[in-house]
């Protein structure tokens, strides 16, 4: 079964309600709550597998995260994201602890800033997520 959450407070309830076995989020997404989902999610001991994806590849640190496997490239397409999704089901209860506290260590990396500053535009450069 695949469930589909509009915003990540929904994606929250939803995990609560159906304890899935894998939860994808877009980093991508341009709220802050998505981010605030994924640490809320990682905390929880008792948490599903979470998928982190993410379009991102020309940025440096999002770059290497997906590289390392530790962020998912979204459009890498659907065989891809099925063979993400069956190695983390297949791992044993404490490589996904493991992997859990090293998502957990990322996302409060890549986390973006809340400034509340106006994006700024340039058409010669890609800003970056805390810039």
């Amino acid at each position: 079964v695949f469930l589909q959450a509009s915003d990540p407070a929904n994606a929250l309830r939803l995990a609560a309600r159906h304890r899935p076995a894998v939860v994808c989020l877009d980093l991508d997404l341009p709220e802050l709550a998505v981010w605030e989902a994924a640490e809320a999610l990682l905390q929880d001991e008792a948490c599903p597998s979470l998928m982190l994806l993410s379009g991102r590849i020309d940025h440096f640190d999002l770059g290497a995260a997906i590289r390392m496997g530790a962020v998912t490239d979204k459009s890498a397409g659907p065989v891809r994201l099925h063979e993400q999704v069956d190695g983390i089901l297949a791992a044993s209860e404490a490589a996904r602890a493991e992997r859990r506290a090293r998502l957990l260590r990322l996302v409060r990396w890549l986390r973006p800033y809340d400034w509340g500053v106006a994006a700024v535009e340039s058409t010669s450069r890609h800003w970056g997520i805390n810039e």
